[in-house]
C-alpha cells in the first residue's frame, strides 16, 4: 500500500521516466532490507550501496546516537555523489541502509526530486519474532566467521528501534508475509 502526501505526489509528478530508479529501502534491523536489496538488484540491474557494509569498514562498534548520526551523514552524502554517477551511466540504485530517521530519507528524496531522479521508499517490515529469530542466527553466523563483524544484542536492538522513526509515505513490503498468521 502506499499513501502520499500532496508534496510527496509533487516530487512524484516532477520525475524524468527516462532517469534511472533509486529504491531507497527502509526498516529496523534485521526485518530483511539486505535480503531483499539483493533480490531488487537482481530484477531491476540496481547497483546495491549498503550503508551497511561502508559502515563496517569504518567502525566496529556502536559509539552512540551523535556519532551514529554523523557516520549516517557523510555516508548519506557519499551516496548522493555516487547516484548522480549512476545516473549517468544510466544504473538504477539500492540503498540499503535503514534510514531510520525521517530527514534523512526527506534529504534523498529532496535530492532525486532536484535531479528528477525517480526515488521509490520502500518500508522493509516483518514481525518481531521473525526479526528476533533473524539477529539471533545473523549473531551466531556472524561470530562462528573470521574478521570484522557488528553484533547486536538486545540491549542495542532496543536502542536502535527507538531511534527509527517510521515513514509516512512509503511501499510497505512485509519480508516475513509468509509468517502473516503470526
Amino acid at each position: 500500500t502506499r499513501a502520499l502526501s500532496s508534496a510527496a505526489s509533487d516530487v512524484y509528478k516532477r520525475q524524468d521516466p527516462d532517469m534511472s530508479t533509486v529504491y531507497l529501502l527502509c526498516g529496523q534491523v534485521a526485518s530483511g532490507k539486505s535480503t531483499y536489496a539483493r533480490t531488487l538488484a537482481e530484477r531491476e540491474g540496481a547497483l546495491i550501496l549498503s550503508g551497511d557494509e561502508l559502515l563496517l569498514k569504518l567502525e566496529d562498534r556502536c559509539q552512540g546516537p551523535a556519532h551514529q548520526r554523523e557516520m549516517e551523514e557523510r555516508i548519506q552524502a557519499y551516496f548522493l555523489t555516487l547516484i548522480l554517477q549512476l545516473q549517468k551511466l544510466d544504473v538504477p540504485c539500492v540503498l540499503d541502509h535503514g534510514y531510520w530517521y525521517a530527514d534523512a530519507r526527506a534529504q534523498v528524496l529532496r535530492f532525486c526530486a532536484d535531479h528528477h531522479i525517480p526515488c521509490e521508499v520502500i518500508w522493509v517490515r516483518c514481525h518481531e519474532q521473525t526479526r528476533k529469530e533473524r539477529l539471533q542466527a545473523r549473531n551466531a553466523r556472524l561470530s562462528a566467521e573470521p574478521g570484522r563483524h557488528y553484533l547486536i544484542d538486545e540491549e542495542m536492538l532496543a536502542r536502535f528501534d527507538r531511534w527509527f522513526e517510521p515513514p509516512q509515505d512509503a511501499h510497505i513490503l512485509w519480508s516475513d508475509a509468509h509468517d502473516a498468521g503470526r
